[in-house]
């Protein structure tokens, strides 16, 4: 097959990638031998939905998956103001995006999205459970019935979490600290029409 790669807004993640204080080595991560059984499995990852391509780099550092055309769209009307907003911002708790990337086959092309993931540099060891809270109850929940098990590889959602944590156990300067990070994050969102914000709770 003939395929070639268009890398866009390269100057951008360049820029987000150096400001980076754990960056990832992308030839390490994306090593296609090593990650052969993550591609064969894609699709298959707690979390995520909508059927798009959707996969771990073999390391965990980094997600792979497909954008729309919608999610290119409102990418491309919000990029000036994402780069700028996390360079000015380096707490922020917004993902950080390492490439967009069209890949084109002699007669169909797929947009490729590239970021970090949310949980790369804390061990294992210290994961017990895991949740993705949206801030609603719509099939917001995977845990149903008795048998099933909870354990650190399954991602939780709302309804879950309400049932088995309750509330997010933090010191006080700590939860101002976050609190502050995520009003101002969500203010960010807002002012770009943009309502969806997942927090990755540990």
């Amino acid at each position: 097959y003939d395929i070639e790669l268009h890398v866009l807004f390269p100057f951008f993640f360049e820029d987000i990638i150096d400001q980076d204080e754990r960056p990832v080595d992308f030839a390490e991560s994306l090593d296609i031998e090593a990650n052969s059984k993550a591609i064969e499995k894609a699709g298959q990852a707690d979390g995520g939905k909508g059927g798009a391509f959707f996969v771990f780099s073999s390391d965990n550092k980094l997600v792979i998956k497909t954008l729309t055309e919608e999610d290119y769209t409102t990418f491309q009307k919000i990029a000036n103001e994402y780069h700028s907003y996390l360079s000015s911002n380096p707490n922020s708790l917004i993902s950080r995006i390492y490439g967009i990337f069209v890949v084109k086959f002699t007669d169909s092309y797929q947009r490729i999205l590239v970021m970090k993931n949310t949980l790369y540099g804390i061990p294992e060891s210290l994961v017990c459970r895991k949740y993705d809270l949206k801030g609603s109850s719509y099939d917001r929940q995977v845990i149903r019935g008795s048998n099933q098990q909870i354990s650190s590889k399954k991602v939780m959602k709302d309804i879950d979490f309400l049932q088995f944590e309750q509330t997010v156990k933090l010191d006080k300067q700590r939860a101002l600290d976050i609190t502050e990070i995520l009003e101002r994050d969500s203010k960010f969102f807002c002012s770009q029409g943009i309502m969806d914000l997942s927090l990755i709770h540990i």
